[in-house]
């Protein structure tokens, strides 16, 4: 696979389409390519495709000088460039063909690998250039997945689609690296061009191991199909120095590259990761929702049997206002009863003296008979009356039981008026115990909920965060600390904390490890020490804690602080008794206990780049007298 072959056929279907003025993607060979050599240049090309280079740089404003192999092309690059000259460019005397002009970039596309001595030519190029002219080339790599596997498999390396048969020259990029320097020349920019041909690859049919594939994929130059370089020319005798200086550099720029493409991997798994969580959280939102709507169920069912006890005390209420007026009659029946018994036994002495006198008058027989017959009469008209209470003592008897019947539903009433309420009692009861259940399943998954959140935030500070928070570059976030805690920056600088060499930074997360402080301060009776903090997620729990160790290494004192009492827009304050800092040698000691967040605390730091590591910390604090 080569330019003029791959990248250029996009380049010209974009240039015959509508519209004249498509350039090809950043992202293609041919785009960066152009990218490398920029607008308005004095440009020499040379073996590129004369209908997609030349047009492109003079779309771009740049004065195009072509370079053709055959004659043919002459007639095709002619309304594109100024001037074309043809020949092979190993024999032309390329100074005197184009006048002893002088360009600002010599385009050599994949031509380095089409010619017999790339050095020599190289140094030729060299005599064109300005003084801070550039050689722009594109050259395929050699160590491409495909070619590998190609020859492992005992194939040719043509048929890997990375090289063709009008190649003559093969470049690692090593071979590469070394041609430019021995030709007097810095590489400024060696970009790589990655495809998916290195997903890619021949069946080895078990011939090589798989692990030994494996590895070959995990290489970056597997996945790099070319290499584009930018090369200045460095004369003697400060060249060497100078390359030496670019080779670092720019190895300096791919190891940061390569870092940047890992976290960006990191943070595509991470964010996936992430969202399978949030997935997990709105799943358990759902679940409090569910739980939300029985228990405002169960609120109903209660309010319901709760009317249904009101009704049966109504019920009652009236059962023994009932009852009382049964008692009353009762009461006045049993009244009318001792007043018939009353009547009854005086008639029964009236009895009793008449028999006396029937006694007497029989005794005078003959002479009361007349009365005796009267009083017969009216013998017989008391054992008439005699009869009639009789009668009336028996309806009072049958009425008596009639009330005691009444007494014995009424106590049934009661009983099952009991039975009711017991009822009802049982199950409020048991709607209470199945509604705390629900609240307390309720307040474990809202606690599910916290936990995950936390472990996101903590995941995803530990993975991400560090290594964001050096590519952004903010370096110093002394002026970004709020208003409130100037006292903090009052301090820091008359302790001697900010010093030159030091940037204020968040320190590691103290989930991790605590951090030990030097404190080169003299101060009798601290009463305690103000921090900078901040939390991922506030309202997890946790503590926070200082400690004071002497130039003995003894923990003199500590103090601890709940971690739902800080703001990371406010000075956190850590209270501990009172103790006399003696100065030099003395440390303090910061720490967390039981957070599932993540905690962090601003501190000075000294770093040394490129390794971006911090040396020496200071405290970001005002001691509390």
């Amino acid at each position: 696979m080569s330019i003029d072959s791959t990248a250029n056929d996009a380049a010209r279907a974009s240039l015959h389409s509508e519209d004249a003025n498509v350039l090809p993607a950043p992202t293609t060979i041919t785009g960066r390519l152009l990218m490398m050599v920029g607008r308005d240049k004095a440009v020499l090309e040379m073996g590129g495709e004369v209908e997609s280079l030349s047009q492109l740089l003079a779309a771009r404003g740049c004065r195009v000088v072509s370079v053709q192999p055959h004659a043919e092309g002459r007639n095709r690059a002619q309304p594109n460039c100024e001037r074309v000259i043809v020949g092979d460019v190993e024999l032309l005397d390329l100074e005197r063909e184009t006048g002893g002009a002088q360009f600002d970039v010599v385009l050599v596309a994949d031509l380095l690998t089409r010619v017999k001595d790339p050095g020599a030519l190289l140094m030729n190029i060299a005599r064109l250039l300005h003084p801070f002219g550039c050689v722009v080339a594109a050259v395929p790599n050699v160590a491409h997945l495909s070619v590998r596997l190609s020859m492992l498999a005992g194939r040719s390396p043509y048929d890997s689609g990375v090289t063709n048969s009008s190649h003559l020259r093969f470049y690692t990029r090593d071979v590469l690296v070394s041609l430019f320097d021995e030709a007097g020349f810095g590489i400024v920019r060696l970009d790589r061009q990655q495809d998916a041909v290195a997903s890619a690859g021949p069946d080895l049919g078990g011939f090589v191991m798989p692990d030994l594939v494996e590895a070959l994929r995990n290489d970056p130059d597997s996945r790099t199909s070319h290499f584009l370089v930018a090369a200045h020319h460095l004369p003697s005798p400060a060249g060497g120095a100078l390359r030496v200086a670019l080779n670092e550099l720019r190895e300096h720029r791919e190891e940061l590259q390569a870092e940047a493409t890992r976290a960006a991997r990191t943070i595509d798994e991470l964010r996936i990761e992430v969202q399978g969580y949030q997935r997990e959280i709105e799943q358990h939102q759902d679940t409090v929702r569910a739980l939300n709507a029985q228990s405002r169920r169960r609120d109903e069912i209660v309010e319901s049997l709760s009317l249904q006890l009101d009704q049966h005390r109504a019920e009652f209420s009236r059962m023994t206002g009932v009852l009382e007026q049964n008692r009353g009659e009762l009461g006045a029946v049993t009244a009318e009863l001792d007043r018939h018994r009353v009547e009854v036994a005086t008639a029964t002495d009236q009895l009793q003296r008449e028999r006396f006198e029937s006694a007497r008058a029989r005794a005078e027989a003959e002479v009361l008979k007349a009365e005796l017959e009267r009083g017969r009469a009216e013998s017989e008209m008391l054992k008439t009356e005699l009869e009639r209470g009789r009668a009336e003592a028996e309806v009072l008897k049958t009425e008596l039981v009639e009330s005691a019947m009444l007494e014995t539903q009424l106590e049934m009433l009661k009983t099952e008026l009991e039975q009711g309420r017991a009822e009802s009692k049982n199950i409020i009861a048991g709607q209470q115990q199945s509604l705390l259940a629900e609240r307390e399943a309720v307040a474990s998954a809202r606690a599910r909920a916290c936990r995950v959140a936390a472990e996101a935030a903590a995941l995803r500070d530990s993975r991400v965060m560090r290594v964001a928070r050096w590519l952004r570059g903010d370096l110093d976030l002394w002026e970004r600390v709020p208003a409130e805690s100037a006292v903090l920056k009052r301090d820091a600088i008359q302790y001697g904390f900010r010093r030159n060499g030091y940037a204020l930074r968040e320190s590691v997360n103290l989930q991790r490890a605590s951090i030990v402080y030097p404190l080169p301060v003299r101060l009798n009776s601290a009463r305690g020490v103000a921090l900078q903090v901040a939390v991922a997620v506030q309202g997890c729990g946790g503590v926070i804690g200082v400690e004071l160790i002497s130039p003995s290494n003894e923990v003199v004192t500590r103090g601890t602080l709940s971690l739902d009492l800080v703001s990371d827009q406010l000075p956190t304050v850590i209270q501990f008794k009172p103790t006399d800092i003696g100065g030099d040698g003395w440390g303090l000691r910061v720490f967390i206990t039981d957070s599932p967040s993540p905690v962090r605390i601003l501190e000075f730091q000294r770093y040394i780049v490129p390794i971006q590591r911090a040396l020496f910390r200071r405290p970001f604090c005002s001691i509390v007298g």
